[in-house]
């Protein structure tokens, strides 16, 4: 992992974390996502004070290269993954895994028996191969406009398949 580090978040990092949200949608999405469902997607990250609000509760963690966050994830409650973004050009190196797992670990050291995700058409086949299971499709609706994503869970335990 290139020289990234991982750590809680801050409130100081909204802005940092909204501009990683909106670049991460805007620039991965789009690959199978159409460009109107990335517009609205992606208008979230306008949002910062509601942004601000949501990072700071539960457990969030950010990876950075230098003073530049690059990926983010947050499990919120102690058994849902509702964050996970990464930048494209720090994608596939693992930082969203490493992220992941450290989520993971927190939730069984709560208790969690399981973990569950609402993961988009991109994030799907990360979470499959994080063990997560297929439950059914999800279809949010912003602005008017349908995205479609993917409820899905994994049992916690002994069996874990990370």
């Amino acid at each position: 992992m290139r020289d990234v580090t991982i750590r809680r978040y801050k409130p100081e990092d909204a802005e940092g974390i909204s501009g990683l949200y909106e670049k991460s949608v805007r620039e991965i999405a789009i690959e199978l996502y159409s460009p109107e469902e990335v517009e609205v997607w992606a208008s979230y990250a306008d949002e910062i004070e509601e942004i601000r609000h949501r990072l700071a509760e539960g457990l969030t963690l950010v990876a950075e290269s230098g003073n530049t966050p690059v990926a983010f994830g947050q499990l919120k409650p102690v058994n849902h993954i509702a964050f996970l973004y990464t930048i494209k050009e720090y994608s596939r190196m693992g930082i969203a895994t490493e992220i992941y797992k450290r989520l993971e670990d927190h939730a069984l050291d709560k208790g969690a028996q399981y973990l569950t995700t609402d993961a988009s058409r991109i994030s799907k086949p990360l979470f499959e191969r994080l063990g997560f299971q297929f439950e059914c499709p999800v279809i949010e609706k912003r602005k008017g406009v349908e995205l479609e994503c993917f409820k899905m869970k994994k049992e916690l335990g002994a069996n874990k398949a990370v």
